[in-house]
């Protein structure tokens, strides 16, 4: 019997409801040119429609790349949990069904991960948007005022300054597992939007980072499911400071902190990234906080 290939990462792609959609997702990841250091695991959030059966079909296609995870509704951070519990790769990250990645960056980027053993890595993302008249409107993001392909010490990184241009975010972020599982990621379950948590609780164990010059993810904006979960989004953020966080990880940071800066609600002006913003420069700045008190040898503030 031969030997499974070494996993260089290890793609988490939550699935409900999503046959419209997921051929395209898998189609970018299984394409022959992507070699088998790559792990999809795909898991069907008992989804009602014909998208476990679109996953076995690419499954049997590459098998070598795709695993399923067949499990009862829990919602998005539920998928990722599942996930991150199975993974083989070096790195983790999500990759939404309903978004895709360039087949060629993806096939580049797991070369370049042979030779890499950052904490962290951070590729750029692109927006593809369908608009009210149908126009096709793509849009690329590059990370401002970096140096690409550069070691970064997180210590000595303001990474403040870059959340209002939403460069820290769930499309370009990839961890390394063993930071994910060092700090016990537990996403909150049975609610939507969670990516925060992925983002921005892991980023006070990591030590180095790298920015990648590489157009990964393809964030698709234009479903009418989209416009129905902002308007969900914008009424759960009265529920936020009921949630118990205390289940989210050991080095947690205060309840009272997080409410905070969490249910402070974002305007209704159409910003759908309001939340997210408030909630990341809590988190940078609890973070930088911990630096310093680690430095200065004091106890950890979450």
């Amino acid at each position: 019997m031969s030997q499974e290939p070494y996993k260089l990462l290890t793609l988490v792609i939550p699935t409900y409801n999503m046959e419209k959609y997921l051929t395209k997702c898998l189609e970018s990841v299984t394409a022959p040119c992507i070699p088998p250091t790559l792990e999809v695991i795909v898991v069907n959030d008992g989804s009602k429609d014909r998208s476990l059966e679109i996953m076995k079909a690419f499954q049997q296609k590459r098998p070598d790349i795709i695993r399923i995870i067949d499990k009862e509704n829990g919602h998005y951070g539920s998928c990722i949990n599942a996930g991150l519990q199975m993974a083989k790769g070096k790195y983790f990250r999500p990759l939404d069904a309903d978004d895709w990645m360039d087949t060629e960056v993806l096939s580049k980027l797991l070369n370049v991960l042979k030779n890499c053993d950052t904490d962290l890595f951070i590729t750029l993302r692109t927006e593809y948007k369908i608009d009210k008249n149908n126009r096709h409107i793509v849009t690329h993001f590059p990370f401002r005022n970096v140096e690409y392909n550069k070691i970064y010490d997180i210590s000595s990184f303001n990474i403040s300054e870059h959340t209002y241009g939403d460069e820290f975010n769930m499309h370009s972020m990839t961890y390394k597992t063993e930071i994910l599982r060092q700090v016990n990621l537990r996403h909150i379950e049975g609610i939507c939007y969670t990516d925060f948590q992925y983002c921005f609780l892991p980023i006070d164990r990591i030590k180095s980072f790298i920015i990648f010059d590489l157009y990964l993810y393809y964030y698709f904006i234009g479903r009418e499911e989209q416009s129905i979960m902002k308007l969900i989004t914008l009424q759960m953020c009265d529920k936020f400071p009921f949630i118990d966080c205390t289940h989210l990880q050991s080095n947690q940071f205060h309840d009272s902190s997080l409410g905070q800066a969490i249910s402070s609600k974002p305007n209704h002006t159409g910003q759908p990234n309001t939340l997210y913003r408030q909630g990341s420069e809590y988190l940078c700045n609890q973070s930088q906080m911990a630096k310093k008190n680690h430095r200065a040898g004091l106890p950890r503030n979450f």
